[in-house]
């Protein structure tokens, strides 16, 4: 699980750390030891209430004053990638709008920055959910859609670009998914991928569950 400190921040424990990310200076960082084992302590008491979030004001210094909630996230269980192959066309109009929405996705975080790019993919899926019929079988075949063109697409991959374009190729099918953040800890790694229920549409489930969830869209 993950906790939301505010609209910006997350965390989560890592190998006995906290790792924070920080999505308006689209950073990740940590707090020292001793100011640490005192929000673990504070998160321990999130994890164990019943009656929803707990102020947490005494890493003031460090990351202001937050009400912390706790944010579980689904166990990712199987992945699209690893799906029996089926036939899917490589048409010349997927891979335009392919191109295009990489395209457009970079510049957004170029120019916007991560938190508003972030924030528009989280307004998408909001809305989305409030209609989705979707079933995941749809969402798999759209993924393996985007995927089938991918390659010629003459872009160099990028976890955050292509999933959020990914997001976005979704939805224009009526697809919602979860953009989810994962970290790892010594050593640091950072990861992104997307998610329709327990099922992963861009990457296999071994890489993905060595990643521990930080935030999710």
């Amino acid at each position: 699980m993950h906790y939301e400190l505010n609209d910006d921040i997350s965390c989560c424990q890592v190998d006995g750390r906290l790792l924070f990310l920080d999505i308006a200076r689209d950073l990740y960082f940590q707090i020292d030891r001793a100011n640490e084992q005192q929000y673990l302590a504070q998160l321990d008491q999130v994890t164990a209430a019943s009656d929803g979030p707990s102020t947490l004001g005494h890493v003031r210094h460090h990351v202001g004053a937050h009400t912390v909630t706790r944010k579980p996230s689904i166990a990712p269980r199987t992945s699209a990638l690893e799906q029996p192959p089926s036939a899917i066309p490589l048409t010349p109009t997927v891979l335009l709008e392919a191109t295009w929405r990489l395209l457009v996705t970079r510049r957004r975080l170029r120019t916007r920055g991560l938190k508003a790019v972030l924030n528009e993919a989280s307004n998408v899926r909001r809305r989305l959910s409030a209609i989705d019929q979707s079933s995941p079988t749809e969402a798999s075949t759209a993924a393996l859609t985007f995927r089938r063109v991918r390659p010629y697409v003459p872009i160099t991959p990028v976890c955050l670009p292509d999933s959020i374009a990914l997001l976005h190729f979704l939805a224009h099918r009526g697809v919602p998914a979860d953009l989810v953040f994962g970290v790892t800890g010594a050593p640091f790694s950072a990861h992104c991928w997307l998610q329709s229920g327990s099922a992963v549409l861009n990457d296999t489930l071994g890489n993905v569950e060595s990643y521990t969830p930080i935030r999710v869209i």
